[in-house]
């Protein structure tokens, strides 16, 4: 009995293998070859470096040394949080992200978090329509962010700007048009004394040096840099980059404000912004 059963099963196992066997390989027409054929191995790293970026995200007017000191953003594609392009300080302007993604529809976000006083908000940037990569053309994500005087944005909530461009715009580099010289004149030199006094002083712009504006809301405010009083707000300050800086303000039933200033934090900028509003006391 046991070596009935035995057979019954190993037949009934093997019957519908052998009709699998004589129906022979699935098959595809060319169209449908693209939506359901996956490659066996991905592209070595050298290849897959050679494919043209295909998806460009800018989050620019994020911080400053101003009302938006500190505030910063966050971008995610499929819930995956995206990290930058550059190196993040907390007076970064611009955001940019450049990468490659495979065609189709993805699920963007974006997160814009300001520093209110003491406690941080949060505002969410979404795009105004579904937001796709496809074959041939660069996605392009905007969002230039329009803020109040305390740093928090005046629409809620911010939007992205999707626009999608030829990728071969994005390759092609206009070449360079040569104009020809006309051949130069020759003049007699000036005498030295008339040369002195035609051409104007020399201005070479201290390196070692920023200019800091201060407003406040209301103006008025005793200002104090590194111990010195310097004037009243609205003023502009000539501070060394190279150094550390305290600033110190305080008006008559207002609480004082005191704000650090990291050398770090000047980089390359001629003028910093700072904009405090005075809270009563």
């Amino acid at each position: 009995m046991k070596s009935a059963k035995t057979g019954l099963i190993i037949f009934a196992v093997l019957i519908p293998v052998l009709m699998l066997s004589c129906l022979g390989p699935k098959k595809l027409t060319t169209d449908q070859t693209f939506l359901n054929l996956k490659p066996v191995e991905q592209l070595p790293v050298y290849d897959l470096e050679s494919i043209p970026a295909n998806f460009e995200v800018t989050i620019e007017n994020v911080a400053d040394m101003g009302s938006s000191y500190k505030n910063h953003t966050a971008f995610y594609i499929n819930d995956y949080l995206i990290m930058p392009d550059e190196d993040i300080t907390n007076v970064q302007n611009a955001y940019h992200y450049k990468l490659k993604l495979q065609p189709g529809f993805y699920n963007i976000k974006g997160e814009y978090f300001a520093l209110d006083g003491f406690s941080e908000r949060k505002f969410t940037i979404k795009p105004q329509t579904k937001v796709m990569v496809k074959p041939g053309f660069i996605t392009k994500v905007q969002c230039k962010i329009e803020k109040n005087w305390d740093g928090t944005p005046l629409n809620n909530p911010l939007l992205f700007q999707v626009s999608y461009l030829p990728l071969t715009q994005q390759n092609t580099r206009q070449p360079k048009v040569v104009k020809p010289q006309a051949p130069r004149q020759q003049r007699r030199p000036a005498p030295v004394a008339k040369m002195r006094r035609q051409l104007p002083p020399k201005k070479f712009p201290n390196k070692h040096m920023v200019v800091l504006q201060i407003n406040t809301a209301p103006t008025g405010a005793d200002v104090i840099v590194d111990d010195k009083y310097i004037g009243q707000t609205p003023l502009r300050v000539q501070i060394d980059r190279d150094n550390d800086h305290i600033l110190q303000l305080s008006l008559k039933g207002y609480e004082d404000v005191i704000k650090y200033f990291d050398k770090t934090q000047f980089g390359r900028e001629k003028t910093i912004h700072f904009l405090q509003k005075l809270k009563a006391k």
